[in-house]
């Protein structure tokens, strides 16, 4: 069985990890902001604050 991470670690993946990556990788000559960003069904991911923040970003 996998970990538990809270909603706010989360976020903090998201906001220190993901969207820099995303912004410098995504939008570059390579993917040309062509991505697919996924997540499963764990809480952290379908929390409101995860997905206001998603959209938001």
């Amino acid at each position: 069985a996998g970990e538990k991470i809270n909603i706010d670690v989360y976020l903090g993946v998201l906001k220190e990890v993901v969207k820099p990556w995303i912004d410098k990788k995504a939008y570059g000559d390579v993917y040309n902001g062509r991505y697919l960003f996924l997540q499963d069904s764990a809480s952290a991911h379908k929390a409101k604050k995860t997905q206001e923040w998603l959209q938001a970003n």
